[in-house]
């Protein structure tokens, strides 16, 4: 018996790597880190409450997976509101802008949530998608639609760029093939 000889087998440079859900955990932690650079630049943000206030405006941060119900981020996206706490009590507040982290790959459903956002001029204004995956090697690539003029938003772009070296790219958007016609 001849023995046998180790290979190893590497995946193809052409190959693309396989993107997998990013804990939410995961996505705590990434914003608490941000959140404790805002309030080294001076921004206002508390640990347990995941917004940001700069210029007198809200910049909220909602995580999601999927399934998400469109009907309710769309009722969600459009009542752009969010919750501060003051002295113990709880305060309804104006989000000036929200962005949701989505927590897995892109999908069919981000097509829809991309034509919520994009089809109403005042929600493509207002709200960013941000969708962190998790490569096989375990580093991060975001898909993101972002129209808005957060400075706070430009700022997490950045801050995930620059100090968690995560790889940016716009949404794709998955197109249904049009059904077959047969003839008779």
């Amino acid at each position: 018996m001849m023995p046998q000889e180790h290979v190893e087998v590497r995946p193809s440079l052409n190959e693309k790597p396989k993107l997998s859900s990013t804990p939410l955990s995961e996505l705590v932690n990434i914003l608490q880190l941000f959140k404790a650079e805002c309030r080294s630049k001076g921004r206002q943000t508390k640990n347990d409450e995941d917004w940001v206030k700069a210029d007198d405006e809200y910049h909220n941060f909602i995580y999601a997976r999927p399934p998400i119900n469109i009907y309710s981020f769309r009722k969600v996206a459009e009542r752009a509101k969010c919750m501060v706490i003051e002295g113990g009590a709880y305060r309804v507040v104006d989000a000036a802008y929200t962005a949701w982290l989505l927590s897995e790959p892109p999908t069919r459903t981000r097509d829809e949530l991309i034509k919520v956002v994009t089809e109403n001029p005042a929600l493509t204004e207002k709200t960013a998608l941000y969708c962190l995956s998790q490569t096989s090697s375990g580093s991060f690539t975001c898909s993101t639609l972002n129209r808005t003029n957060s400075i706070v938003f430009k700022e997490f772009e950045n801050f995930l760029k620059n100090k968690m070296g995560v790889e940016f790219k716009p949404f794709t958007v998955f197109r249904q093939r049009p059904p077959k016609v047969t003839t008779a």
